[in-house]
């Protein structure tokens, strides 16, 4: 299908610079682009005050450390690999946010990470809205999954200047810099996995600093509002919305860290999830 579709098409868009590669390589499209994906950092950022909050909510002290995974709850997530690996950290605490969702088959992933034998190190958060606040909350991100595409949970982590470790598999790889913003790790394993998640827990300066730098690559790359500015130009389409008005000559939002302060930012209207993928 996708061949067929690319013979009718002028623009040929992808989400990973992979996938376009792929594209490319296997003749579907000679013209395939990827244009990522992205969100709001003016949403996912660091927020001490948010941090504070939710952990005394949770009753949970500062000092502790907290790995975050945020995701639907099957197994391809890799949380087979991800309860078993924390068995491993033992002065780390796994907060989970997320559900299964009607449509999903398979094991379920509940009844595997309330069996993992983890115990008050274990939270099980469910469907939140709130994730940014958890996110600002935690110390490490995890995903551990089989497959991927470009997951969104990785850019909401990495703006929010959390440390990501994630599997060395399509998206995943061309997001995190190995030993720059995170750790990559092979999949459906749990040795490398628990020593990523141990380095990491017992060492802050470590993971200020590649929190730090995956803020900036996010900034780069990922900001929902460059994003949509690139598919825009790509599909040709004269921009009028208002969009205008909270993005300078750089397409950068006043105010933003890549504009030099993180401060009196206005929030953007959020991107479309609906994209036109091609243009006839």
């Amino acid at each position: 299908m996708e061949w067929l579709a690319a013979r009718v098409t002028t623009v040929f868009l992808t989400v990973s610079d992979e996938e376009a590669r792929d594209a490319r390589r296997l003749r579907i499209s000679r013209r395939a682009v990827s244009v990522r994906n992205g969100r709001d950092p003016t949403v996912f950022r660091p927020d001490p005050a948010a941090r504070a909050r939710l952990r005394a909510e949770l009753r949970v002290p500062e000092d502790r450390i907290i790995v975050a995974a945020v995701s639907r709850l099957v197994r391809h997530k890799g949380y087979p690999e991800l309860a078993a690996a924390m068995r491993d950290v033992p002065d780390a605490e796994l907060w989970v946010v997320g559900e299964r969702l009607e449509s999903d088959r398979g094991d379920d992933m509940l009844d595997l990470l309330r069996g993992a034998g983890l115990g008050e190190r274990l939270r099980l958060l469910g469907y939140r809205t709130d994730v940014a606040a958890i996110l600002a909350a935690a110390d490490i991100f995890a995903l551990p999954s089989h497959f991927e595409g470009l997951p969104m949970s990785v850019i909401e982590a990495m703006l929010t200047a959390l440390p990501v470790v994630a599997t060395d598999i399509r998206g995943p790889r061309e997001q995190v810099v190995p030993e720059v913003t995170g750790l990559l790790v092979p999949p459906m394993t749990v040795g490398p996995l628990a020593a990523a998640l141990r380095r990491l827990a017992s060492d802050p300066a470590a993971r200020a600093a590649m929190g730090a730098a995956g803020r900036a690559r996010a900034l780069e790359r990922y900001d929902e509002a460059k994003v949509l500015c690139r598919t825009l130009d790509l599909l040709g389409v004269e921009d009028r919305s208002p969009r205008s008005s909270w993005l300078n000559s750089n397409g950068e939002r006043p105010g933003s860290q890549a504009d030099g302060s993180d401060q009196d930012r206005q929030q953007a209207p959020a991107a479309s999830s609906a994209w036109p993928v091609a243009r006839h």
